[in-house]
């Protein structure tokens, strides 16, 4: 039994320090891939750059989890891998094509970042003052934006995807805006949302409105999709260890009453043989 306590001691102890190390690591690649747009270093560096973010945000989720493959544990590393694909694509297909299937990758994540939401048991619930808010609010944004400004200035190859697009994002964020969990995991992935929703806003006006190709412009766009993806999945994460406390407390109880009866049946047993084997 001790033996299994310090086991257990020493594999919480290891998977907080990488942990802390992922953080770290998460860190100066946003910040390496936010130089990257600035001074071009080799091709090969800004792909591997971009493409490692989501594994190493996926490695986080792993340890969070303590690795367990439940269903919804299954669709965020699938998210971790398709939103790896995804960032390499741009690199590789640099046309309206490259745009089309990252939009599509995109798409399929946000897809299953709603199922998700929908399993956490995310539903539109009185439709009353601040929660009318929170429908009206982005669901508003989402078709002034992508209906009357957007649209009109969009290649062809773009349109109807598009608009698959826009009601997928208002769709995304009035859900994360409504799941029923504790303050701090609500927090996190409704920050990562509202971020998503001011990227796509703000990337599409740039590059397709203003139709502007400053190398600046894409930092603080890479620094908000980075970003919102990290807090989404990190809230998923905590939410998911939350919903298992009650186990993980039963668990322990469990341990220690087992300590309990195995020094108690040592007493009875020490007793027993000083009486009847003298």
């Amino acid at each position: 039994m001790f033996q299994l306590i310090l086991y257990t001691f020493v594999v919480n102890a290891l998977q907080q320090i990488m942990l802390k190390f992922l953080y770290i690591i998460s860190i100066l690649l946003v910040i390496f891939n936010s130089i990257s747009f600035l001074y071009e270093p080799s091709e090969i560096y800004k792909i591997l750059g971009h493409m490692l973010f989501m594994p190493i945000t996926g490695l986080v989720y792993g340890f969070l989890r303590d690795w367990q493959f439940g269903k919804i544990d299954q669709r965020i590393f699938l998210v971790c891998l398709i939103g790896c694909i995804g960032d390499g694509i741009i690199f590789f297909v640099l046309n309206e094509k490259g745009e089309f299937l990252q939009l599509v990758s995109a798409f399929f994540v946000h897809f299953i970042f709603i199922n998700i939401f929908r399993n956490e048991g995310a539903y539109v619930f009185n439709i009353a003052k601040i929660n009318i808010l929170k429908v009206l609010v982005p669901a508003l944004i989402v078709f002034f934006f992508f209906g009357f400004v957007l649209l009109p200035v969009l290649p062809n190859v773009l349109y109807f995807m598009v608009i698959f697009y826009a009601i997928e994002v208002a769709i995304l964020v009035v859900i994360g805006y409504f799941r029923p969990v504790s303050e701090n995991e609500y927090w996190l992935v409704a920050v990562g949302v509202t971020l998503l929703l001011l990227k796509d806003i703000l990337y599409s006006y740039f590059f397709f409105v203003f139709k502007s190709n400053q190398h600046l412009l894409y930092i603080p766009f890479y620094i908000f999709n980075a970003l919102a993806y990290f807090l989404i999945i990190y809230g998923i994460a905590i939410n998911q260890n939350t919903n298992r406390e009650v186990q993980e407390k039963i668990s322990i109880k469990l341990i220690l009453n087992i300590i309990h009866s195995l020094f108690k049946k040592k007493i009875k047993s020490n007793i027993f043989d000083s009486i009847f084997l003298k």
